[in-house]
């Protein structure tokens, strides 16, 4: 049916259910630990995505039907709430919907009754009869390492993990050290900052390893040229590191008090910002600051300025190790270029050490005592990574790791 160009379908169209068809065919073979691995290529020569993970696989499929974009938008809203089941939740709500066409039964009422069963099934899940359910004590590891390993298995072929388990053993030991390393002594539940991962595509499985710190990927740091920094030290031998989440880039629309001179020839707001924050800055390399990171972007200008005083800028950390890194140095994460600088608003760090993997240079943060690890996951190709690194990541125990 069509109103004014406006097309409209009954959700027992071909179309739709070809749609739905299509979708629960796609989650059904690519599920369960057999799942085969799906080849999605957008366009030709475009770029090929090998994948049979449910975040990776459905983030590149087309969406020119309202139905798919309903459904994929609610598996992925899904997905990333619990870091797992779409593939579930995909063939669960196709299934149902196919089933419910193929009824007799008015539509409401269809409506009506899956949501009855959904709670019954909801309720029943909480009893201690449930047979889904499976007691777990989080105190042995025998069983943390049986939960780390089937999760991690489950996508053993498009991890490329070999047959033998020794892949899948190795990954599980590593990311339960950083979930262990992440919990204090005197606390109940650990930050979902404690476990960082850094993927390095190039090297064998076998070579992931864990490391105590923050590893930041610094581009801006050559590789082929030894990395030599004196850095500004306290009386203790520490450095002092600064913070922001706020952009140093002199885009900030913070200094609402900055005056336009209009008889000048040349205004511009950009400078007239960094002038600003190079006061800010100055306030920092009186404090004796060694280090100041940025989450955003930070103007070269004033990357000069401080390199000319012998601090050491480094940006772009983004949301990936913002938070990590707050909470290995400690001190305030600096979200306003008008907060009044205090000693507490820094952090400290032991050292910072240049590392190269792959060709590509990091800077590991290292502070002493610190609960703050980084798992450096490896892969030889890119594909395969990726998908390894988001089943790590949603392998890890439950409120031990930041998703990104």
């Amino acid at each position: 049916m069509s109103f004014k160009g406006l097309n409209m379908q009954t959700i027992d169209s071909c179309e739709v259910i070809t749609v739905l068809e299509t979708l629960n065919k796609l989650a059904k073979s690519s599920y369960g630990p057999n799942g085969k691995v799906q080849v999605v290529q957008m366009a030709a020569e475009g770029h090929m995505t090998v994948t049979a993970q449910s975040g990776r696989l459905f983030g590149c499929l087309p969406r020119e039907h309202p139905v798919s974009t309903l459904i994929l938008a609610a598996v992925e809203a899904h997905a990333k709430l619990y870091d797992d089941f779409g593939l579930y939740a995909c063939l669960l709500s196709t299934e149902l919907t196919l089933d419910m066409i193929g009824t007799t039964l008015g539509r409401k009422l269809c409506s009506a009754a899956t949501e009855k069963l959904a709670q019954l099934c909801l309720d029943h899940a909480t009893t201690a009869e449930c047979g889904c359910r499976q007691r777990v004590d989080m105190a042995g590891l025998p069983q943390l390492l049986a939960v780390l390993e089937t999760v991690i298995g489950s996508k053993r072929r498009s991890c490329c993990l070999s047959d033998d388990d020794v892949d899948v053993k190795h990954l599980a030991v590593l990311v339960l050290r950083g979930f262990l390393h992440g919990i204090p002594a005197d606390a109940t539940c650990v930050s979902r900052a404690s476990l960082l991962f850094c993927a390095v595509a190039g090297k064998a499985v076998a070579e992931s390893h864990l490391v105590a710190g923050v590893l930041v990927e610094a581009p801006e740091v050559r590789v082929d040229v030894p990395f030599r920094c004196r850095w500004r030290r306290d009386g203790a031998g520490r450095i002092k590191v600064a913070v922001f989440s706020a952009s140093l880039a002199g885009d900030s629309d913070q200094f609402h008090s900055v005056q336009l001179d209009e008889s000048a020839q040349e205004v511009s707001k950009e400078r007239l910002v960094i002038q600003q924050v190079l006061k800010v800055m100055d306030v920092l390399i009186e404090a004796e600051v060694g280090v100041v990171l940025c989450q955003k972007v930070i103007h070269s200008q004033v990357k000069s300025y401080l390199q000319e005083r012998g601090v050491f800028a480094l940006e772009r950390l983004s949301i990936r190790y913002i938070h990590g890194v707050h909470r290995l140095t400690g001190g305030t994460l600096l979200s306003s270029l008008h907060a009044e600088l205090t000693a507490g608003c820094y952090g400290y760090v032991d050292d910072v050490v240049h590392v190269v993997m792959s060709g590509r240079s990091f800077l590991r943060l290292v502070a002493r005592d610190t609960r703050v690890h980084t798992l450096v996951i490896c892969s030889w190709q890119e594909e395969p990574l990726d998908d390894l690194k988001v089943i790590t990541r949603g392998a890890a125990p439950p409120r031990s790791v930041r998703t990104c």
